[in-house]
């Protein structure tokens, strides 16, 4: 891994670059990374860390590269020696399992929300195959804006913990224009059942006439943790 400190600049700051490079040794297609960072000065105390997820595509035995992102750092912070801090990333690959929930159609609301709920029986060995999708539109404000509430029922089946349970739901129109959409994750642990909410904000009433919410599922599955350490070099 590279790991090296640029010059820091009349204010002492640092910006520091990173180059990961991994492979992915499981029988699996990954199509999410999701790496942390952590950083130690001289003394070993940890004075900087990120987080973050990445969407690929990297097949079984193929590798993939790695560029965090951490802030600027000041100089002074590292016990003033930029080629004594130790970084420590960890990376998580994971498998995703995709469940297409279907399509629910809109009917915009008069005075009172309007209801409606959409059923799924997918074909999955690691969630309850029967899933809801519960949609609510709340009444018009004075703008003519439409709030969209939803929610979806999960529950994990199998042995593992699922890192992370994405709803997707998009509102499109007549001719499949996208007129909002909105991501919402859970994690679930083994045996959990969990609650995915969602909304949408802004969406004017006299565009619901003919429109429809499409929903997918995806669950990402661990399939390798990999981990490395290095200290910085001299930019």
């Amino acid at each position: 891994m590279l790991f090296r400190f640029n010059e820091p600049d009349d204010d002492g700051d640092m910006h520091a670059e990173f180059a990961f490079e991994g492979a992915n040794d499981s029988e699996h297609s990954v199509r999410r990374i999701r790496y942390s960072v952590v950083l130690f000065n001289g003394d070993g105390a940890a004075f900087s860390s990120s987080k973050g997820d990445e969407d690929v595509r990297v097949e079984s035995g193929e590798s993939f590269d790695l560029s965090p992102h951490i802030g600027w750092i000041k100089e002074s912070i590292c016990g003033d020696s930029r080629d004594n801090v130790t970084c420590r990333l960890t990376a998580h690959l994971y498998r995703r399992e995709l469940i297409k929930l279907g399509e629910a159609k809109v009917k915009a609301p008069g005075k009172s929300p309007t209801v409606a709920t959409l059923s799924h029986k997918a074909e999955s060995e690691t969630v309850d195959p029967d899933i809801r999708v519960l949609l609510t539109l709340m009444p018009p404000d004075d703008d003519g804006d439409v709030r969209i509430e939803g929610y979806c029922g999960v529950r994990n089946l199998s042995d593992k913990p699922i890192d992370t349970v994405l709803l997707k739901s998009v509102l499109l129109d007549e001719d499949d224009m996208e007129l909002g959409s909105d991501d919402s994750t859970i994690a679930l642990d083994i045996g959990e059942t969990g609650c995915i909410e969602f909304s949408m904000w802004g969406v004017k009433k006299n565009v619901l006439k003919s429109a429809r919410m499409r929903f997918t599922l995806s669950l990402f599955h661990r399939v390798d943790t990999q981990r490395c350490e290095a200290v910085s070099t001299p930019a």
